[in-house]
């Protein structure tokens, strides 16, 4: 009976000991199964150490359950590294787990980016409108940056449209004069412009850069050259009218007198330098009407500040649309001045270039009916005949000394004038130039009298004598 007792009792602690060890390997199974803890050492205590008996204890078993974490193997646990050694072993044996981005995280990027490409599709697609509104609704797929004023686009375009049309109508001038001297004769020669006014070869230029030429020609704008003839000129009005031989020609248009306005633009299309042929300058108009004394006149011109330069005298000035309002004659010069020039207007165009094509001179115009040399220095009197340098000498005054009176029509029972007789006066009033003598006429008509003080040298006693002489004026042809 004690036997059985011995043997019941013994199989029941065999039982209880598989319970315990069946107990134990769950606990080590379910450490294995939790994350993995930082390694230590290259070797892991997979089971608890058995008792001399094969079995593990209860105490061995309960340490194990209530300390998975740790080694359990107490002979393991004798050869631990001590804390210095786990520290160091955790900076160069640790490893993490990488790191899962969150799915939210993911989504608000997609988010934002599809948000971004939207704004950008819409951009560009309203900047491709606005290229396609431009050019007449064609998209445009590339197009310079560069961004230009369509106002001002628009004004560039219509100065290059005034010139294409009015260039053709301006023409280079050249001219060839002759001077006597006691040294023989000496040709000099000069440049202007010109502005084409019919298709049959009537130029419309400056009195002053024809007047004395001997030889006149006119170079077109494709280059051609032609002869020229004098039709008519008006030093009163600085106009003058030539001709070529020339029929197909584009003539100028003419703008109308009251269009013209103080700010408008202008361009000047002339031969500057007498070399550079149909060369554009632009500017304003400045004045509508300048009362000044140009040459042997008084004159009403138009002030602009197009640039002009020697030989442009006789171009045109025209407006916006390639329209003449102008023939420039003349600028101001000297330091310090800029930007001032002038031209003739359209209403003393439209007034004497019919009359000079028609008659080849302005009815009405009066004149003295003499010819005569302006000596203002000493050194010009080499350049005269002998008779009026012989008078000057005696008289020793500079002025208007008298060459011929071939076209004066004396008043009744008055003196006649005399080769080398000095004008002193024109109804007491005094004459130095041929300026004055223009300035004088230009308040007469034509069959007025008028009343020349002259002095006379008598070369046989070396005196001088004072003389009146009472002559009508005739009407200048």
């Amino acid at each position: 009976m004690n036997e059985n007792t011995t043997d019941k009792k013994t199989i029941n602690e065999n039982e209880e000991n598989a319970a315990l060890m069946d107990a134990a390997e769950a606990v080590i199974e379910s450490d294995a199964a939790q994350p993995t803890a930082p390694i230590i050492d290259t070797e892991v205590a997979s089971t608890p150490e058995v008792g001399t008996e094969g079995q593990a204890t209860a105490d061995d078993l309960q340490d194990a359950q209530d300390a998975p974490a740790e080694l359990t193997s107490p002979s393991l646990a004798e050869d631990m590294p001590t804390s210095e050694a786990k520290a160091e072993a955790d900076t160069t044996a640790e490893v993490k787990p990488p790191r899962r981005r969150s799915k939210t995280a993911i989504v608000c990027g997609c988010i934002c980016f599809l948000f971004f490409c939207c704004c950008a599709v819409l951009c560009c697609s309203m900047l491709v409108g606005n290229h396609s509104n431009e050019n007449g609704g064609k998209t445009v797929i590339y197009k310079n940056d560069t961004w230009t004023n369509p106002g001002q686009e628009h004004a560039s375009n219509a100065l290059v449209n005034a010139v294409a049309k009015a260039s053709p109508s301006v023409v280079a001038i050249t001219t060839e004069s002759v001077s006597y001297t006691v040294y023989g004769d000496y040709v000099s020669e000069g440049a202007g412009s010109g502005v084409i006014f019919t298709e049959d070869g009537y130029i419309i230029t400056n009195h002053h850069v024809i007047s004395g030429a001997t030889n006149i020609q006119v170079t077109l704008e494709n280059g051609d050259v032609h002869k020229a003839t004098l039709i008519g000129t008006d030093s009163q009005t600085d106009l003058a009218v030539i001709k070529i031989d020339v029929k197909g020609l584009k003539p100028t248009t003419l703008a109308a007198p009251d269009s013209v306005m103080v700010g408008q633009t202008v361009l000047a299309i002339g031969n500057p330098l007498g070399t550079l042929s149909n060369t554009v300058t632009n500017g304003i108009v400045s004045s509508l009407a300048r009362q000044l004394t140009v040459g042997e006149a008084k004159m009403t011109l138009l002030q602009h500040n197009a640039a002009v330069s020697p030989g442009n005298s006789g171009g045109g000035l025209f407006n916006v649309n390639g329209e003449l309002i102008g023939i420039v004659n003349a600028k101001s010069s000297g330091e310090g001045v800029e930007g001032i020039g002038f031209a003739i207007p359209l209403q003393t165009i439209n007034t004497v270039v019919p009359e000079l094509i028609e008659n080849g001179y302005v009815t009405g115009r009066p004149q003295l009916g003499i010819t005569a040399y302006e000596i203002l220095s000493y050194q010009t009197i080499y350049s005269v005949p002998t008779e009026i340098r012989r008078a000057y000498e005696g008289i020793q005054r500079p002025g208007i000394y008298i060459n011929t009176d071939d076209a004066v029509q004396y008043a009744k029972d008055s003196d006649k004038l005399q080769m080398g007789d000095y004008l002193s006066a024109i109804d007491d009033q005094l004459i130095d130039e041929f300026v004055d003598i223009s300035l004088y006429l230009a308040e007469k008509k034509a069959g007025q009298t008028v009343k020349l003080t002259v002095y006379r040298y008598d070369a046989s006693n070396g005196k001088t004598a004072q003389i009146n002489v009472s002559i009508v004026l005739t009407e200048k042809k």
